[in-house]
């Protein structure tokens, strides 16, 4: 970094408050790494915490080595800013020009005001009085640039699929920290959901019905009886029976989802809810989880679901007008009160080989009830409407581009799925997100610098935001899956 960006830097630090936890980049572990990336924003945290350093609200033990050169250089940006008048030397008045004597290095205290950008980003300053000044954008703010194919210095990086909690408990001892997320340690991005409970109201009890050495089987909060792993139970491993096996059945379910049962909606939603989903730096959206395949899935079972499309398809429509009713009432109040950057429908409607349904069953069944949901989100002016599945659909594509989807991720590679091949065919029409294939970054660098250079034009075009394609598994090593993330926040795109 060049003097004058260090300065620049400093002059809009101030505004970099974004709502992170308390001494985010500063912890025993992750201190080390301001120092190791030529990321901008790097600066702006090492100057912001030695200036609270000066001013009393860090408290510093006794560390490691790198964090302390990681001070004397923050020292050396605090006095260059000072002299320059950007800090005032009043209110820190034990930065001296030529002070060396920097404080302890060590683990860090901090208070709850301390907070640091997650993206760091920066364009010019558009309008009013301070020509030449640049400002920080957000990660909600590029999100919203890159699908509209506008410039941004840089990609808001994150995750389009949740991390297996046996990844995490192994990534802990690699080298995450404790309490940490991914997301929060690597000043990752994220997609921000709207708090909505999509379950029955009143929800089914769980409770276990057998169990062995290797298995538990319980009945879930949506009715059905799952089996899991006993050393990976975040993970379902089956679903033995289902709460949906005859319309009388279905009539008695639908009734647990109902848009007005208490509790839909947080009860703080006006007054703290709404507003903190406004301020948030990072995309804000709603997932539909479940919707109509996981829906039929959860509720019927795979093999009844498909099947009824055939067998009852008087039952099946009635499921999905439900469903698609429950899901209108229940966003009406989100899109009254707060800007949506985003809208997926988390269906898993596909496998490796292709859908699980034709386009025929897709376009009968799914359009009349899906479409008053996508016409109210684009009337609402929602910007990106995704389809997020795994596996093969491309036949389906044509059609949810023409009933108003305009996105899809995560893109599993494994299932023949390739981003530049698909903007190649739809174009600008189609956003796309993911088609970093796990496979590769369980691999290694070389295997991720070879996706990511397949995707570099794709990036550069716009309307895309590369990522892995699917959830970080055990078998993932940590060093593997920082390496990714750090390589995709060196892009720069200006």
């Amino acid at each position: 970094l060049q003097p004058s960006e260090l300065l620049r830097l400093a002059s809009v630090h101030q505004s970099v408050l974004p709502d992170l936890p308390p001494g985010y980049f500063v912890n025993e572990d992750h201190g080390p790494d301001l120092l190791q990336t030529d990321r901008v924003e790097v600066a702006i945290h090492a100057l912001l915490l030695y200036v609270k350093m000066r001013d009393g609200t860090v408290a510093l033990g006794q560390g490691s080595k790198d964090l302390s050169v990681c001070m004397q250089a923050a020292h050396v940006a605090f006095l260059t800013s000072r002299c320059s008048g950007i800090v005032s030397p009043d209110k820190y008045p034990d930065a001296r020009a030529g002070d060396k004597d920097g404080p302890s290095p060590g683990p860090t205290a901090v208070d709850s005001s301390m907070f640091f950008s997650r993206d760091g980003q920066t364009d010019e300053h558009r309008g009013g009085s301070d020509e030449g000044v640049s400002r920080t954008i957000s990660a909600r703010e590029a999100f919203r640039a890159i699908m509209n194919f506008e410039t941004v210095e840089r990609l808001p990086v994150m995750a389009l699929e949740p991390f297996e909690q046996t990844a995490i408990e192994r990534w802990r001892g690699e080298g995450l920290s404790a309490g940490a997320q991914p997301e929060q340690f690597l000043g990752m991005s994220r997609l921000v959901q709207v708090p909505l409970p999509w379950g029955p109201i009143p929800a089914f009890e769980q409770r276990v019905v057998a169990e062995d050495d290797n298995y538990i089987d319980s009945v879930s909060t949506m009715g059905a009886t799952v089996r899991r792993r006993r050393d990976n139970p975040s993970m379902f491993y089956g679903h033995l029976d289902h709460p949906v096996a005859t319309r009388d059945d279905w009539e008695q379910y639908k009734q647990r989802f109902q848009a007005d049962s208490a509790g839909r909606l947080p009860g703080d939603w006006n007054t703290v809810v709404a507003p903190r989903l406004n301020a948030s730096k990072d995309p804000v959206g709603i997932c539909f989880f479940p919707f109509f395949c996981r829906l039929g899935f959860y509720a019927m079972g795979m093999e009844r679901f498909l099947t009824a499309f055939i067998d009852d398809p008087e039952l099946m429509h009635d499921m999905f007008a439900h469903w698609s009713r429950f899901a209108i009432d229940m966003i009406r109040p989100v899109l009254d009160t707060v800007t949506i950057d985003f809208a997926m429908f988390a269906e898993d409607l596909a496998g490796k080989n292709g859908p699980l349904i034709s386009p025929e069953i897709y376009g009968e069944f799914w359009y009349p009830y899906q479409d008053p949901i996508v016409d109210l989100l684009r009337d609402r002016g929602v910007p990106v409407i995704c389809q997020w599945s795994a596996g093969q659909f491309e036949c389906l594509l044509p059609g949810m581009l023409e009933h108003g989807l305009n996105c899809t991720w995560p893109l599993e590679v494994m299932a023949g799925k390739d981003a530049p091949t698909l903007r190649e065919r739809f174009g600008r029409r189609l956003l796309l997100g993911g088609n970093v294939p796990k496979e590769a970054v369980i691999a290694g660098p070389e295997s991720i610098d070879f996706h990511i250079e397949r995707l570099t034009p794709l990036i550069r075009q716009g309307g895309f935001l590369p990522a892995l394609d699917d959830m970080a598994s055990p078998d993932m090593p940590f060093h593997h899956y920082r390496y990714l993330i750090e390589r995709l926040q060196s892009i720069t795109l200006v």
